[in-house]
């Protein structure tokens, strides 16, 4: 069977269709998680209930995320270099969803844990995590996580920013 030119056509726009609904399911996942939903959390709710919150969510978030993120590098592979425009902007977008879903999958199997048990640890310990006067090593462990978390997620998010950019000028090469 040979597929016309208006087949293969059809066929990368609806891969260019599905990797841009992956994205911007990720993306915008990512930025509602971090800057509305949890901290919103965190603001009506007793911390400890906040925290079982933000914890199942960032769980369930990772997995999504890491679940998007096969199916976007499975979609870039397909997609090809004649999709992308160029050899380089295929490898690139390739290496950025490959870099996010490496966060991705760092975050689900690694950070949140580790997150989340550190700050059960303190609460069982009964140190308040409002209060910034008391600060022992495990709380600046919490925080070093926090960070390291933060700045994975604000990279990851760029990233899928500019694979959603090289995705949407593809058709100006």
């Amino acid at each position: 069977m040979v597929l016309s030119r208006s087949d293969v056509r059809a066929g990368r726009g609806l891969l260019a269709f599905l990797l841009t609904l992956f994205l911007a399911v990720w993306v915008g996942g990512s930025i509602l998680t971090d800057l509305i939903l949890i901290p919103g959390a965190f603001r009506t709710i007793p911390r400890e209930h906040a925290m079982v919150f933000g914890a199942a969510a960032f769980a369930h978030v990772n997995l999504l995320e890491c679940l998007l993120g096969a199916a976007s590098v499975l979609i870039a592979f397909v997609f090809g270099r004649a999709g992308w425009g160029t050899l380089r902007r295929h490898w690139t977008a390739t290496f950025l969803l490959l870099g996010m879903t490496a966060f991705s999958l760092l975050f689900l199997l690694y950070l949140t844990p580790y997150i989340t048990s550190k700050a059960e640890a303190l609460l069982k310990m009964g140190i308040d995590l409002d209060d910034l006067t008391i600060i022992p090593p495990e709380r600046e462990d919490l925080h070093t996580a926090h960070m390291i978390y933060a700045l994975l997620d604000g990279l990851k998010i760029a990233a899928g920013v500019a694979v959603l950019w090289l995705l949407s000028s593809r058709r100006n090469q």
